[in-house]
């Protein structure tokens, strides 16, 4: 049978849920017999995961889990996954069979590819640069390009989404120092990094060696991605229903 990953989609667990998915990750590791664990880059991987989780305490001390910083993070992976879906679009138009449309993908791409690794830049920076592309996304030289390809619903909802981010970052209150709220952001990315390729790895040695250690490291894994991913889909339900609730409630009555 197939090794696979339990699905989890890190980006929407909140501070305290992200350093918790870890910590438990670790605690849970004890549980293995002793001495079964004799891989050294799983060894290693557990010992750098610690270290990461530590600095990652130390950074959710530092900001006091303040609502604020996880509706920070919310809406910095929101307009993310709007640079995602802007790339995504210039992208398809390069497989258009009408000469203008690729000649226009390719000046896009080549624009958008000047600011590469704005999702991991520190807020502000980040800030900076989108509003730095929305600007020559509506010079005269790209602007006819965007409406070539039909994608100003993707500029569009990029520039709403940093907009938003913005706003609420400008709001943070005064304890939140900008140092503060970038030391968090980068931490998380730093601690899901390590995880991602700690995951990725014991997939692939389960998947190829088969053996328990690798096994029963998955398993462990599997658990704790497991109960994250069920409370995030009660969560889910709840908001859903709630939200569906307040339509019925707010539609005439006829």
């Amino acid at each position: 049978m197939a090794k696979e990953l339990t699905s989890l989609d890190l980006s929407k667990l909140t501070n305290l849920e992200a350093g918790q998915l870890v910590k438990s990750n670790l605690k849970d590791m004890g549980s293995i017999a002793a001495g079964e664990i004799v891989d050294t880059v799983v060894k290693n991987f557990i010992i750098s995961l610690g270290n990461k989780e530590v600095d990652y305490d130390k950074g959710l001390v530092q900001v006091q889990k303040n609502d604020e910083t996880d509706k920070l993070i919310v809406a910095d992976n929101k307009r993310d996954k709007s640079i995602g879906a802007l790339k995504a679009a210039i992208h398809l138009g390069s497989y258009s069979d009408v000469e203008t449309e690729v000649l226009a993908a390719t000046s896009l791409h080549t624009l958008v590819h000047t600011y590469t690794n704005l999702q991991n830049l520190n807020y502000e920076a980040e800030s900076n640069g989108i509003d730095n592309l929305e600007n020559d996304l509506a010079n005269t030289k790209y602007a006819p390009f965007v409406t070539l390809l039909g994608i100003g619903k993707y500029v569009l909802r990029l520039k709403t989404d940093n907009d938003a981010f913005k706003t609420l970052y400008s709001g943070r209150t005064v304890g939140i120092a900008n140092t503060e709220v970038y030391s968090m952001k980068t931490l998380r990315k730093d601690l899901f990094l390590v995880y991602g390729n700690f995951t990725s790895y014991v997939l692939s040695m389960a998947e190829n060696v088969n053996t328990p250690q690798y096994n029963d490291v998955l398993a462990v894994v599997n658990a704790s991605r497991k109960q994250y991913a069920d409370m995030l889909a009660i969560r889910e339900g709840k908001a859903a229903a709630e939200k569906a609730k307040a339509a019925a409630a707010a539609t005439p009555k006829i």
